[in-house]
């Protein structure tokens, strides 16, 4: 989501969304497969939150999986990166901003 904590910090620090993710809610709950192609970008992060039962975890790898997954750039390009949930969606704060900051540059400084 656009006006989420972490869909703020990234349009703060300058990160712009393909024409068709600039939307409030591009990732809205019940999404369906036949949307993945437009996921693609440059750089995608993306979180799971589980709730226990490893079913999230379950669906996390079928999509991951899924030929229309493998098939965006960003995939081919290895340009996937978990983040945590935690961090980039729950908590909220200065501590959890700094942290999503820290994994910003980790993954930046790895494509280096």
């Amino acid at each position: 989501h656009k006006d989420s904590f972490s869909g703020v910090i990234l349009d703060q620090l300058g990160f712009s969304r393909p024409e068709s993710q600039n939307v409030n809610d591009f990732a809205e709950m019940g999404v369906t497969k036949e949307r993945i192609p437009a996921m693609d970008g440059d750089i995608l992060f993306y979180f799971t939150y589980e709730t226990g039962d490893g079913e999230a975890s379950k669906l996390e790898k079928e999509w991951i999986n899924d030929p229309l997954f493998k098939s965006l750039n960003v995939a081919k390009q290895g340009k996937v990166y978990k983040v945590s949930d935690t961090i980039w969606n729950t908590a909220g704060g200065v501590l959890a901003a700094h942290l999503m900051l820290d994994d910003i540059e980790k993954y930046f400084l790895q494509q280096q």
